[in-house]
């Protein structure tokens, strides 16, 4: 079973990023070790193995993490902090399971912005103001670090719903909730 030193010596062994794309990752990394919401280090050293950042095709603005590689698009630059960008697509990197194009999706990405911008801040304006909000807010109702723990090592889509339930949350409520969240993110993303 891998080890935090594991996943350091193959992120120092990585021969697609330089030392500065390391040291940034690293300090992710340590930082999530050291908070105990980094567990699955044999899935994130696998992934460090042969990660790249890669200048291709940029979607809505942001940085992905695709087959291996981080892709940015030069040409959009300009219109996004690189280095809030690049730390919130590590932190996705690093989940067990992604939201994309589920009713908790717009939770994570706010979580997701909230704690890059945490470890690196922002320099203009934040792209998911309100889903941070609500990523806080919910943060405040459950408790922090059960926010981090479903965030990055449980399901987010199922584990959100079931200790809302258990806090004594109504069923309906908790679907009416995060329907009504995923809508709002929904038709802001459209616009």
């Amino acid at each position: 079973m891998d080890n935090i030193n594991t996943v350091i010596e193959t992120l120092n062994n990585n021969k697609f990023l330089n030392k500065s794309a390391k040291e940034a990752i690293m300090y992710i990394i340590n930082d999530m070790h050291k908070k105990g919401y980094l567990n699955d280090f044999n899935t994130l050293n696998n992934k460090l193995i042969n990660l790249q950042i890669y200048e291709g095709n940029l979607k809505n603005n942001t940085i992905e993490y695709q087959n291996g590689k981080i892709i940015i698009d030069p040409n959009q630059a300009k219109y996004y902090d690189h280095k809030l960008a690049l730390t919130s697509t590590v932190i996705e990197m690093l989940r067990k399971n992604s939201d994309k194009n589920q009713i908790t999706e717009p939770i994570s990405l706010g979580f997701n912005e909230s704690y890059a911008i945490s470890l690196v801040g922002i320099e203009g304006k934040a792209r998911y103001e309100e889903e941070q909000v609500i990523s806080r807010m919910l943060g405040k109702m459950i408790g922090v670090d059960n926010l981090f723990d479903i965030y990055f090592n449980g399901n987010m889509t199922t584990d959100l719903p079931k200790i809302l339930l258990e806090m004594g949350c109504l069923e309906k409520d908790v679907k009416d909730l995060l329907q009504m969240i995923y809508e709002n993110y929904q038709a802001k993303e459209i616009k």
